[in-house]
């Protein structure tokens, strides 16, 4: 039994790569920018992530809105979850492991 591939299935693949590669890349730059100005690891960023695309897969599933669409909706409401250290002391845990060996400390946010 052989395999042909076919101009189609090779677009289909090379499109398919270049999202997800696109969506591993945001996510590496989302995590870099945070830890990068603010000395936090942000445990919260995998689970934004993955309550956007459950949001845009649902709103499409049932409603068929354009998943592009569905960003806008995504962004307005996602804007008040994210928890910031500062204002929520309860929420974040001061480690005495130094960043990159600065001696600043690094903080958790849970």
């Amino acid at each position: 039994m052989t395999l042909q591939i076919t101009g189609t299935m090779l677009l289909q693949g090379i499109v398919s790569g270049l999202l997800s590669g696109g969506v591993y890349a945001m996510i590496a730059l989302g995590m870099a920018l945070i830890f990068g100005v603010m000395r936090v690891i942000n445990v919260a960023h995998g689970t934004l992530l993955m309550l956007g695309g459950y949001t845009t897969y649902w709103l499409f599933s049932f409603y068929g809105l354009n998943p592009f669409f569905s960003l806008i909706i995504q962004w307005s409401s996602a804007s008040g979850t994210e928890t910031d250290c500062a204002t929520a002391p309860t929420a974040s845990v001061a480690t005495t492991m130094p960043a990159n060996n600065a001696g600043t400390a690094c903080r958790i946010c849970l």
